[in-house]
């Protein structure tokens, strides 16, 4: 993105019109809809690949989802596209090299899945010490007939 455009989103003068694929949390939302001009997916499905592409056509920036396929057909179809930000760890789901090709930011959130990958490994440790599918399974089973220390 040049000076000149940055400084002008910042003053107000243009704002940028994104596209936003997946849902959001609401406070997330209203931030970006207070800076910017904001087109989004309210469904708690992906967007379609046909709607990205038609969407996309005047859009300046995309937040895209992991499951979105940002290649060189979409940002072709998208000559006012200026940064493209994943919500996401990963990024392989977009064309990096062709992105900065054409001069295209592209972004991701790295931290984001730091708390929930802790949690998820506590939860498996404590599912091994404690036997807990086994114990599961067996009362789904009517196999649990009494408890012993």
């Amino acid at each position: 993105m040049k000076d000149r455009e940055r400084r002008r989103i910042k003053e107000g003068i243009g704002k940028m019109k994104v596209l936003i694929t997946g849902r959001l949390p609401e406070d997330i939302l209203a931030s970006i809809k207070r800076e910017h001009e904001v087109e989004y997916n309210e469904k708690d499905i992906p967007m379609s690949r046909d709607l990205i592409l038609e969407k996309v056509v005047d859009k300046d920036g995309i937040l895209s989802m992991i499951t979105d396929r940002i290649d060189k057909e979409l940002m072709d179809r998208a000559p006012n596209l200026k940064v493209i930000a994943n919500f996401g760890v990963g990024f392989n789901n977009i064309d990096v090299e062709y992105a900065t090709k054409k001069g295209i930011m592209v972004t991701n959130t790295p931290g984001v899945l730091t708390d929930s990958t802790a949690d998820i490994a506590m939860a498996l440790m404590l599912s091994v010490c404690r036997r807990i599918i086994e114990g599961d399974r067996m009362t789904r089973e009517g196999r649990f007939r009494f408890w012993a220390p």
